[in-house]
This record gives structure tokens, sequence and C-alpha cells, in this order.
């Protein structure tokens, strides 16, 4: 899969589910929404939650994207 490619499917998953309906999103917020899903992803793990707590990692690789396509 191409990055750009990615970046369009992370950007339509994200605006299906409402993230971009009538709200315009800095690139600082969009960024910290990201460092903010690593930091629960390490929590999870730390804490030794169960695995489907630890999918928060993958938020991260979906948001970064989508803040291409949004931006």
């Amino acid at each position: 899969m191409k990055i750009n490619e990615l970046r369009d499917i992370s950007h339509s998953a994200a605006r299906s589910k409402g993230w971009w309906d009538g709200v315009i999103r800095s690139e600082e917020e969009i960024a910290m929404l990201v460092v903010t899903e690593i930091a629960e992803a390490s929590e999870a793990v730390r804490k030794k939650l169960p695995p489907i707590c630890q999918f928060a990692a993958t938020d991260p690789a979906m948001r970064t994207p989508d803040m291409e396509g949004g931006g």
C-alpha cells in the first residue's frame, strides 16, 4: 500500500465516524491527540492490561495519516 492510499483510507474512516463533522482541528490539536494515544498505549502495556486495551497503539498509526488527509 502506498502512503497516499493509507492517508485516504484513514481519513475516510475518520470522516465516516464523524471525526471531522463541522470541526476545524489545528495541526497542534491533532498532534497532541497522537501523543495522548501513545501515552495511553504505553500505560496499557505498563499496567499489563488485556490485549484489547493495547489496541490504543494502533490509534497513532491511523491518526497520523488522517491528520494529513484532513489538514
